[in-house]
Formats: C-alpha cells, sequence, structure tokens
C-alpha cells in the first residue's frame, strides 16, 4: 500500500490486497490536474465529472486531515459564515469550487 499526497494539488493511492503473499485485489487510484483514475480489477474509470467531483471532495477532505493549515494559508480557500451553529467552506474545483458546510455544537462548540 501506498498513498502520495501533495496537500490541495493531487494525490495517488496504490492498494494491494494479498492473503498470504497471494495478490487478491490491486487498485490504482489517483486524481491529478483535475482529472481521476481509477484502475480496479474489474473495471477502470477515467475523467468522468461526478468521480472527479468526488476526488476533488477526497482531496481536499484528505489535506484537511493531514494538514490543516492548508484550509487558512491556501488563498483559493474562502469560509463563509451561515448560521450560530454552521460555517461553509469553499475550496477550488476546475473553474468553479465546491461547498462543505461544517457544523458545530452548540454547547460544546466542536464539530459535529
Amino acid at each position: 500500500m501506498s498513498f502520495a499526497h501533495q496537500a490541495a494539488q493531487g494525490y495517488h493511492h496504490y492498494i494491494e490486497a494479498t492473503l498470504f503473499d497471494f495478490p487478491l485485489m490491486e487498485v490504482n487510484e489517483y486524481y491529478l490536474n483535475g482529472k481521476s483514475r481509477f484502475e480496479l480489477p474489474f473495471e477502470v474509470t477515467a475523467n468522468e465529472p461526478k468521480v472527479n467531483q468526488g476526488a476533488n471532495l477526497a482531496l481536499w477532505g484528505e489535506s484537511a486531515l493531514w494538514l490543516p493549515s492548508i484550509l487558512i494559508t491556501d488563498s483559493r480557500v474562502r469560509w463563509e459564515a451561515g448560521d450560530e451553529e454552521t460555517v461553509s467552506l469553499f475550496v477550488p474545483f476546475g473553474e468553479t469550487e465546491e461547498r462543505f458546510d461544517v457544523r458545530f455544537d452548540p454547547e460544546s462548540g466542536l464539530l459535529k
């Protein structure tokens, strides 16, 4: 298994499942330059709009998990206040942007 991640730019995941060193399945997935490709044993999916969108959201979710400062330091990211419990995070997606809604517990102030 290997995971390569360039924060807020792209990723490459390679996963090989084995049983007693016998290969059962390989998954080769990447999202680079706004285009996704998933190579599975039974099919290959490449550069489909909804898959690209999902891969972009995964990219930003993983970037936020491993390098949360990217959500403040990347000039392409913006935050917008909602109500007392919600804030929206906008991240780039091609020529447009995608929105994550972030909700907080009103008692603890922690993420829901």
